[in-house]
């Protein structure tokens, strides 16, 4: 996963035309470049050019009164084009604009997975697998 900023404006600025950032990520939906003016102007001055999409997504078609009040629509994901890092001028920089309300970076967490091993199943355990598959009958023909 690629650095992103996440955004909160003050009003929804484009009800219809920034896709969710997990739409964006598969393929199905082209993130725009632009947000507004002036968070542009900022991202432009620290050379972070990025890809426009929403934090959440509406559960039905259009936002409904419950998250229009609670404000998943205005949240924005702003992800990094490039791998680079994001720096705090930057942050600070947008968070003081008129129409953001909150703006922090993304976190991006990695964890090791343990190494998963082949136990062996107990003869009775194993002869249920295999009765629920019907695997003798599998094997009488």
């Amino acid at each position: 996963m690629k650095p992103h900023i996440k955004l909160t404006l003050t009003e929804d600025i484009a009800p219809d035309r920034i896709p969710y950032w997990e739409d964006v990520a598969a393929g199905k939906a082209k993130a725009q470049a632009r947000i507004a003016p002036a968070v542009d102007q900022v991202l432009e001055k620290y050379d972070r050019p990025v890809r426009v999409t929403r934090e959440y997504q509406a559960a039905g078609k259009r936002w409904d009164k419950d998250e229009v009040t609670s404000g998943f629509n205005r949240v924005y994901r702003l992800i990094l084009k490039q791998n680079t890092d994001i720096p705090a001028g930057l942050i600070k920089e947008i968070s003081v604009l008129p129409l953001v309300e909150t703006v922090t970076p993304g976190e991006v967490a990695t964890a090791d997975l343990p190494h998963v091993t082949a136990r062996s199943f107990s003869i009775e355990t194993d002869q249920r697998s295999r009765d629920a598959i019907h695997l003798p009958e599998a094997h009488e023909s």
